[in-house]
Formats: C-alpha cells, structure tokens, sequence
C-alpha cells in the first residue's frame, strides 16, 4: 500500500486551496498552526491518502475562505466516515487473511491455470543466453472452492460500517465455475422446503440454506440473504444485489455459501459498499 499527501498552506483570512476528489482510498486530515518569523499566522493543512495502488493525485484550485474552509472539511470528514473501508482484502491479495473457512487462495493467469513454480531439483534449470528468457504471467489471486458433494460449505469475513451509517448496503461476487459445475439438489445440506427467488433478497430470523448455487448472507440483527443461480463454465460473472438497510451493531459477518454437488468456484473478488 502506497501513501500520497499534499501540503497547503494557508493565510490567516483568505487563501488558495485545492479540491480533492476521492477515489477509493481513505483521507486522513491533519490540521497544524504555527508562527512564521514574522507574526504573521499561518495554517498548514495536511491531506493524506492510502492508496491500494500508486494512483496520481487529483487537484482542482479554488479560493475559499476561513468558513469556507470548515465547512469543507466538516463536509469532506463526513463523506469519508460514510465511504469507510467496509471489508477488508476483498480481492484476495493478502491471501486468506482476514478470510475463514472454506477455499484456498491461489494464484492463476488468464487461462485460469495455476501458476506455480517447478518442483524437483534445487538446481535452476539450464539457460541459453542467447534465448530470450520466459516471461511469466505474475498471476491473479482468487479464492478457490471445491463443493462437497453433500453439504454447503461457507467463507467469511468480518464487515465494518461506520456508526453513522443506515442506509442501503450493495454487495458484488466476481465468480466463475468449472465446466463440470452441478449443483446436488439431493443433498441433506439444504434446507427442505424453501423456495426462493434467485434474483431478490430475504430477511430470515433462523440460519437457512436455500436450494441454490450461491448464496450471500450477511449475519447482523436476523439473516440476510441474497440466493443466486450460477452459469457453468464460461467467463466471470457479476453477482449483485443490495440491501436497503443492515440492522444490529456495525461490525457484521459476511457468508459466501456455496452449494453442496461438483465442480469447482474461484471467486475474484468482493465488494462491499455503504450506500
């Protein structure tokens, strides 16, 4: 994780600043005063972003005021506690961390081969230097799981909303099956009798499986699910919904529940956002 920052310095009645536009990272205000040599009054206002990436910062001037400049931050301050990092190592690059249950990250090219490195002898292997050395596709992290034939098997983590926030939450899977992917409708693991719709959501008071081939559940106050169909084989696919609101504490649990049959799930990545 890479950190960017930007000093502006600020007189004491009117001044220039800068705008800065969010994209993702979290901001952290630092605010300082001190005398000049002189007695005149200076202000130093510090941005900080941590950045998943290096990713350039956006400016945009601007002349403000003193109260302008309050109710910026004010303003700034409350949409950054709104937009919180809610879940942490979505994408799998530190590895399981942060992740219990079922699956193992590994890493894979765009063919969705594994890549791993040789075994066998210590020695490297023998290089004719005037052959060009192989280049190596560095490999995406995904969360691989491989379905029991007779149970559901679930992955979680745990999610942090910001006190403040009561509104709607979104939820995004990027997913894609094996060609031999079937789901076992037979399996004792699911819950008998229970019909859902897999293009909506439900609020369940008691811990359920639906017959389907994933699920996403979130465990606050009650239940909360999201029931999908998957494709077998193929590309990616997108799996979304959202909830119109989460209630309980801040801190909740999220469960990706895969169906009990054959096959194999890599899941790319997890978002989660605060509406």
């Amino acid at each position: 994780m890479s950190t960017e920052s930007v000093a502006i310095f600020l007189a004491p009645d009117s001044f220039s600043s800068h705008r800065i536009f969010s994209d993702g990272g979290s901001w952290r205000f630092i605010f300082r005063k001190w005398s000049a040599a002189s007695t005149t009054s200076m202000t130093r206002v510090r941005l900080t972003k941590q950045l998943s990436s290096a990713q350039p910062l956006s400016l945009e001037s601007a002349s403000m005021t003193k109260t302008s400049l309050l109710t910026f931050a004010a303003t700034f301050l409350l949409l950054t506690a709104a937009n919180a990092q809610v879940i942490k190592n979505g994408d799998f690059s530190a590895g399981h961390t942060y992740w219990e249950g079922a699956g193992k990250v590994q890493l894979f090219d765009s063919k969705q081969k594994l890549v791993e490195e040789k075994t066998g002898s210590l020695l490297p292997p023998a290089h004719n230097p005037q052959e060009p050395a192989e280049k190596k596709e560095p490999g995406t992290p995904e969360l691989q799981i491989t379905l029991n034939r007779m149970v559901v098997q679930e992955s979680k983590t745990r999610l942090n909303f910001p006190a403040s926030h009561k509104g709607r939450v979104k939820f995004t899977v990027v997913l894609k099956t094996s060609d031999d992917f079937v789901r076992n409708g037979k399996a004792p693991g699911f819950t008998p009798n229970l019909n859902w719709n897999t293009s909506g959501w439900y609020i369940w008071s008691s811990l359920v499986h639906p017959e389907v081939d994933f699920c996403i559940r979130v465990d606050a106050d009650t239940h909360y699910y999201l029931p999908r169909n998957l494709n077998a084989g193929g590309d990616w696919q997108t799996l979304s919904g959202t909830f119109d609101s989460l209630g309980g504490s801040p801190s909740k649990v999220l469960n990706l529940v895969t169906a009990a049959g054959t096959g194999t799930i890599w899941i790319k990545s997890v978002v989660v956002e605060a509406l």
